[in-house]
């Protein structure tokens, strides 16, 4: 892991902040048109910080979480350029998985790829 992700700095808890806030109020408003849902972070990172605090990944999987179980398909997809960041995000991916499966439904498929971590939630 980069010094980037050691510890959750002030800008990156701002940020995953604004993250949190957003993806919250934005499933409740679409969750409500009965379609499926892809949300897509581009700059995902490793899903965690050294310090064990969440990043977009967990935190976008965790807002998925409050929903209603099995009301309507979801899918994140989560990139990262830095070979890095793609490799601690897929060992993150069981935490992701669960995160996403708590209430929404069983995570069916969790790939990954040379770019991207990819997560299907119904």
């Amino acid at each position: 892991m980069d010094e980037f992700f050691r510890t959750k700095r002030s800008w990156s808890k701002v940020k995953d902040k604004i993250v949190s806030d957003y993806v919250d109020c934005y499933l409740k408003t679409v969750h409500n048109l009965q379609r499926p849902i892809l949300i897509v972070d581009g700059f995902a990172g490793p899903g965690r910080f050294g310090d064990d605090t969440d990043s977009s990944p967990l935190i976008i999987c965790n807002a998925i979480s409050k929903l209603s179980k099995g009301r309507v398909a979801m899918r994140c997809l989560f990139a990262d350029a830095h070979p890095g960041h793609r490799a601690a995000s897929v060992r993150t991916a069981p935490l992701i998985a669960e995160a996403s499966s708590r209430q929404v439904g069983d995570a069916h498929d969790v790939r990954s790829g040379p770019q991207s971590l990819s997560l299907l939630v119904d």
